[in-house]
């Protein structure tokens, strides 16, 4: 999730509604022959027939899920996560005290048919309900902790979405949704993201073959899909890929950042690796693959790099995205 927090999202979007309307006039003339002498008394003109005012459609209320918001694997998850913090003064953009973290998020599925995650920052907590978007493809959920002091909102893909079906992986944004003090008095914004799948067994990958994996990441939490790709070609190990991360501009609109290429040998018997990349104005990213299901069918990626954003600030953004795809 780039630097611009969810809480600050709102705000802006309020005010890129100012000015987005504009009125229009004009007029309009008409000739006709000159009149006769003798005028005749003008005929009423009648009453228009008034225009009824549509009703407006409802909004589609929230779908609960049918299933769990999450695969239901029994046991922990492999996870490739992600947390940043920051604080500002009440009211201000006064940012102070940032950190990220790339460790601490865990995830699991018990017995009794609950998933339970511990982000970074706060305590195990239990998934409830889910409310799937328009599209089916993600769900958003408010997550609270046992003690009830915090709280936070979690975007998941949908287990078996129509437009990426999975059954060992899956990912998720999130973001603290109450307000926290920090001993300073200030105000304190967190939010992150996690990739989580059954990890593939070491010596069950194939070990010949050429096959691709085609999938997408969430680059801000909106569910705009950030297309990834990757051949892989078992018998050397080779893999060759690309990934475009993308971001949502105010509206719903797409902001290609760039795709970007990639090449990585996968070590014989392992079933990760990580990856540099080059990316755009000199930079280099990095690239976390971890294969899942029983033979790898499908994998989860964690990708960081600075890229570019001239639609935020003019130049680039720091962004870590996860994501996940699955054999073509």
């Amino acid at each position: 999730m780039h630097s611009q927090t969810h809480r600050l999202l709102g705000a802006v979007a309020a005010l890129a509604l100012v000015g987005s309307l504009a009125g229009c006039g004009g007029g309009s003339s008409s000739g006709g022959p000159a009149p006769t002498a003798v005028t005749p008394a003008p005929t009423p003109t009648p009453s228009p027939t008034p225009t009824p005012t549509p009703t407006p459609s409802p909004s589609p209320s929230p779908t609960a899920l049918s299933g769990p918001a999450a695969i239901a694997q029994v046991g922990e998850f492999t996870v490739l996560g992600y947390e940043a913090s920051f604080s500002t003064a009440t009211n201000t953009n006064d940012r102070q005290d940032f950190t990220e973290n790339f460790e601490g998020t865990r995830f699991r599925y018990l017995a009794s048919g609950v998933h339970e995650l511990l982000l970074p920052m706060f305590e195990w907590s239990r998934l409830g309900t889910a409310f799937s978007s328009g599209t089916f493809t993600f769900s958003t959920q408010e997550v609270l902790e046992p003690g009830g002091a915090k709280s936070f909102l979690l975007t998941m893909l949908i287990p078996g979405a129509g437009v990426l079906p999975l059954s060992h992986t899956g990912f998720a944004t999130w973001y603290s949704n109450r307000q926290i003090a920090t001993a300073a008095g200030r105000e304190l914004h967190i939010s992150g993201s996690f990739a989580y799948g059954v990890a593939a067994s070491p010596g069950n990958l194939p070990t010949s073959g050429m096959m691709t994996y085609q999938g997408f990441g969430d680059l801000e939490g909106y569910g705009t899909p950030s297309p990834f790709s990757a051949t892989v070609d078992f018998s050397t190990g080779r893999i060759d890929g690309k990934i475009t991360p993308t971001f949502t501009e105010f509206g719903g609109g797409e902001v290609n950042a760039g795709t970007f290429d990639f090449s990585a040998a996968l070590a014989a018997g392992s079933t990760a690796v990580t990856v540099d990349l080059p990316l755009a104005n000199g930079k280099t990213g990095k690239l976390e693959i971890q294969f899942t299901g029983p033979a790898g069918e499908e994998l989860m990626f964690r990708f960081r790099g600075a890229v570019p954003c001239l639609h935020i600030n003019g130049g680039d953004c720091a962004v870590v995205m996860p994501g996940a795809a699955r054999r073509a």
